[in-house]
């Protein structure tokens, strides 16, 4: 069942949100609370469209494509915002049940632990949480290399060095995570499908031979581009290429 509730915090874009953005966001809960899904959908776009954007906007948006049974739709938007909290729950919840309406069900390749475990690790926390961390680390390290400057006690100044200098480490460690986690909400190589069906072909050229098919909704990894053509990679290994216009980037 379909976890809907909306996320009706205000909005936390990284820039300054406007009035009007706002008053879109309200107003597009409100009448998706009012199953008037495809004007909530128009009041959330306004918002994209000024380059507005955050978790509680996607998830939502997931959600009213949810309601209206246009899960590639809803998928991309559920995929957006996991890029941004990778660990919400009913987000989590909500993408899953989406996935179960597409047609083509791949198995990912395993990975290697200590390169899950990173992986995890990164998205466990969002870009800013990881930064916020990194500058209080920073400053319990000032308040160590302080305490080590300007007291008179042995104890406490040897305290106050080891003790900055093992949580200055950790400071650079939280910030290095907070930057690849921004480098992860920023990537956009991947997209998912939006056609109901695409072929995916041996070289850029509609000649070329047809290695397989996929369907609306499947989530696919952009390796490189070349004119119209996007050279693409399933989660299972295949590849191949598709039409750039096949796909909507996550």
């Amino acid at each position: 069942m379909l976890k809907h509730k909306l996320i009706v915090a205000l909005l936390l874009f990284p820039l300054i949100v406007s009035a009007s953005s706002e008053d879109d966001f309200l107003i597009g809960n409100n009448l998706y609370k009012e199953g008037k899904y495809d004007e909530a959908i128009e009041h959330y776009q306004k918002i994209l469209n000024q380059n507005y954007f955050s978790f509680e906007l996607y998830y939502n948006l997931g959600n009213a494509y949810y309601k209206k049974k246009e899960f590639p739709k809803a998928i991309l938007y559920y995929e957006k915002a996991k890029k941004i909290n990778a660990n919400d729950e009913e987000l989590n919840h909500n993408l899953k049940l989406a996935n179960t309406h597409i047609k083509d069900k791949v198995d990912e390749l395993p990975q290697l632990f200590i390169s899950n475990f990173y992986s995890e690790l990164i998205k466990s926390k969002t870009a800013d949480a990881w930064g916020w961390l990194a500058i209080k680390t920073m400053l319990l390290a000032l308040a160590g290399f302080l305490l080590f400057l300007f007291s008179s006690n042995y104890l406490l100044k040897k305290t106050g060095f080891w003790g900055g200098i093992t949580i200055l480490i950790f400071s650079l460690i939280f910030a290095a995570l907070g930057f690849e986690q921004k480098k992860n909400e920023e990537d956009n190589s991947y997209a998912i499908l939006m056609v109901p069906v695409a072929n995916v072909l041996a070289s850029p050229d509609e000649k070329a031979t047809r290695l397989f098919v996929i369907h609306e909704g499947i989530k696919v990894k952009i390796n490189k581009k070349e004119n119209d053509w996007l050279h693409i990679k399933l989660s299972n290994g295949n590849s191949g290429w598709i039409k750039a216009t096949d796909v909507e980037s996550i």
